[in-house]
């Protein structure tokens, strides 16, 4: 077993899945705080300060517990798109806590799959940060999936463009392994 460290979870690499496990970030909840008091001194942080004080137990919900939110928002993505083969399946969900998720192979910076598929994003307009990175990509069953899908810009940059190129670059990867 490996383990990986993302912004909003922890994730343990088995041989064949992977659990993802919210981190709760109690400290970085507090450090952030103080940088936002330090730093509202201004005229636009005040504002945006004194706004948020109507949320502030939402945000601090939100902040805190993000790494639940996104287990439960890939799992929920996956459940209504489960006819696209380029989303990397989630098997199960408990309470948002784990997330249990099959396991591919993750393209390397280096391969001919991830220069390709970079070079169509690009050609796209894709502009999205989360899917330009390789260690979001895999080959699982012959295929070429996404397999960190657990934001909002992410669903939009999916459906917008990224699973027709997934599409049109999983057809030569069957090709191959044929």
């Amino acid at each position: 077993m490996r383990v990986g460290i993302g912004s909003t979870r922890i994730v343990l690499i088995f041989s064949t899945f992977v659990v993802k496990i919210p981190r709760i970030r109690i400290f970085r909840l507090f450090q952030r705080t103080v940088e936002l008091r330090v730093q509202s001194k201004s005229l636009l942080l005040e504002k945006t300060a004194n706004y948020s004080k109507k949320y502030r137990i939402l945000a601090i919900i939100r902040y805190l517990f993000i790494g639940i939110i996104a287990n439960r928002m890939e799992y929920h993505y996956y459940q209504k798109h489960k006819n696209f083969k380029e989303l990397l399946p989630v098997r199960l969900l408990i309470f948002g806590f784990l997330e249990i998720q099959e396991k591919g192979k993750v393209i390397e910076e280096s391969s001919s799959t991830w220069k390709n598929l970079k070079v169509l994003l690009t050609k796209a307009g894709v502009n999205c940060i989360y899917i330009f990175k390789p260690e979001n990509f895999c080959i699982w069953n012959e295929s070429l999936c996404i397999l960190d899908y657990a934001d909002e810009e992410t669903f939009i940059t999916l459906e917008k463009k990224v699973f027709e190129i997934m599409m049109i670059l999983n057809n030569p990867l069957k090709a191959e392994s044929s």
